[in-house]
């Protein structure tokens, strides 16, 4: 805490040092000390060089209790991991893990009798160590499409958070306005699409990863933009710029499982998904030229 407050004491003070010496050049008047940090271009300086680490910490705090109380492996101590340094004897590759004590009778009661009998028990084994293995990278793939599945989740939220400020904030603008709400709600539907694609998949949705995002969406909102109150024309350029870089991911999730599970995924007309993603992308880019008029 106190190298924090070191830190921070350094950059204000840096930092009003700095604005004097641009309002001097300027002929512009001078700011005190307590002025400055009061002021939305000391409130600006501050968030712009720590809301990351704000973020970061936060976040990893949250997910240091959460991952604890679920009792995560990762959480817990060597000693405190019971099914460690068992060795694998069929195959010896790597670490005897519970989901292949689960498979291992399964798959070896699948192995034909015969077969045993006339070839050995060594044989047998083998068998059952290459399903094992086999057994394991399936199970290996499918939590990395469920981690994939919710980091999008994660990011929809987010955009979904972002998109119904953008519609808020820009309410009655003609200029803006109709086309924020046509894209809003489809970037919402987009969002319930895969929440059902994942109900396809049989993959679980995180509760934490979307809160997260949420959390992380709020905190961008405190930057100030050259303004304490009020909706800055450079807000809305910093939102529209910040939801098409999400609208590009989604775009690229639905050609990923397009290319990947196009045939558990049938009813879903992703080609269509892209589509609309390609779609919001250009309109977006539309209105972000309009907002750079205004802003720059």
């Amino acid at each position: 805490m106190a190298i924090f407050l070191l830190a921070l004491g350094g950059q204000a003070i840096a930092g009003h040092n700095l604005y004097n010496e641009e309002a001097l050049a300027h002929q512009e008047s001078q700011f005190g000390f307590w002025r400055y940090l009061t002021s939305s271009s000391g409130g600006q300086a501050v968030m712009e060089n720590w809301q990351s680490e704000f973020l970061a910490v936060g976040s990893f705090a949250i997910l240091a209790v959460y991952l604890r109380q679920r009792g995560s492996p990762e959480s817990l101590h060597v000693s405190s991991r019971p099914h460690l340094g068992k060795s694998l004897p069929c195959c010896g590759r790597g670490k005897w893990e519970p989901s292949r004590q689960a498979l291992e009778p399964r798959l070896l009661s699948r192995v034909p009798s015969k077969l045993c009998a006339r070839s050995g028990v060594a044989v047998r084994t083998r068998l059952a160590c290459d399903g094992l293995v086999l057994a394991e990278e399936r199970l290996r793939m499918g939590e990395l499409l469920a981690i994939y599945l919710n980091d999008h989740l994660a990011g929809a939220t987010a955009g979904v958070e972002l998109a119904r400020r953008l519609r808020a904030s820009n309410e009655g603008d003609l200029e803006f306005g109709p086309e924020l709400v046509e894209i809003c709600a489809e970037v919402e539907t987009d969002r319930e699409t895969l929440k059902r694609v994942m109900d396809r998949l049989g993959v679980g949705q995180s509760k934490l990863k979307p809160a997260a995002a949420v959390l992380g969406e709020r905190l961008g909102r405190l930057k100030p933009n050259g303004q304490l109150r009020g909706y800055s024309p450079l807000s809305r350029l910093d939102e529209l710029e910040l939801l098409q870089i999400g609208v590009m991911g989604k775009r690229r999730l639905w050609r990923a499982l397009e290319h990947t599970h196009a045939a558990d995924l049938s009813g879903f007309e992703l080609g269509a998904l892209v589509e609309r993603a390609t779609s919001q992308l250009r309109r977006l880019e539309g209105l972000h030229l309009k907002a750079a008029s205004l802003a720059l």
